[in-house]
């Protein structure tokens, strides 16, 4: 028995191309172009991505080594997990899951790991690639990969967390019981749902619709409490929710 011979050489393509299945390294620009020069070729992505983030760090700082946890970060070879995957927007993002003649791809990667540590240097030896950290704990991308290999499973996740520092208003800061509104946070969440609706303090941030393979955002002002996020189907029924809240200062230390 033999088995289907492919190659990930990406200059290598048909009609010149004598493999049985064609691998394309990131570039997810060109699989409509590379398509039709063989239409009959089934096409793979043999390797894709290379997203960057770091768990439960939302601003990138080159000085402490982290990446945003936002799916915003990519290398120059490579594109963030929405794009290489859904292709959001396509046209030349295209996306692996918009086109049937690509069969599936294959993440750089699954775990973080000791070495390239892209996009930072030494005296950073850990790479910001995986889905999940070195630990094992999931990223935030990981729910991106959640919610859309797993439509049958309605789920939702809300981030970023909720503790950020509160902007003091000089002499006003009386006024608000040290509480005063801080700066603008955006609010991500992924779902496999239809619509979301947020709500900062129980007040409605309004409700979106899901965007086919991509995540749904708002830009709201910091005010401690409690976020959290309603997912609808099509019939407007809750399938969903997600929450992140402030937290106070910390009351014990339990190790296990």
């Amino acid at each position: 028995f033999g088995r289907a011979v492919s190659a990930n050489y990406n200059p290598w393509r048909p009609p010149d191309y004598p493999g049985d299945v064609v691998g394309i390294d990131y570039a997810t620009n060109t699989y409509d172009a590379e398509h039709a020069k063989n239409a009959s070729m089934p096409f793979i992505s043999s390797e894709t991505s290379s997203a960057v983030s770091d768990r439960g760090e939302y601003a990138s700082d080159a000085v402490a080594a982290h990446v945003a946890g936002y799916d915003t970060t990519a290398p120059s070879w490579g594109e963030v997990a929405e794009d290489a995957w859904g292709g959001v927007g396509e046209a030349d993002a295209q996306g692996i899951l918009t086109r049937p003649f690509v069969s599936g791809g294959f993440t750089w990667t699954g775990f973080d790991y000791k070495g390239e540590p892209t996009p930072y240097s030494w005296p950073n030896v850990n790479s910001h690639f995986g889905i999940l950290d070195i630990a094992g704990f999931e990223k935030d991308r990981f729910y991106y990969y959640q919610s859309v290999f797993k439509p049958e499973e309605p789920m939702a996740h809300l981030f970023p967390h909720w503790n950020w520092a509160v902007e003091e208003k000089g002499a006003h800061l009386a006024e608000c019981a040290g509480l005063c509104a801080g700066s603008a946070v955006e609010v991500w969440a992924f779902t496999n749902g239809h619509s979301a609706e947020l709500t900062v303090n129980g007040v409605s941030k309004g409700a979106k619709l899901v965007p086919a393979l991509g995540h749904v955002q708002w830009t709201v002002d910091y005010a401690p409490g409690t976020v959290a996020v309603v997912v609808r189907d099509a019939q407007n029924a809750t399938v969903a929710s997600d929450a992140v809240e402030t937290t106070g200062p910390a009351a014990a230390l339990r190790l296990s």
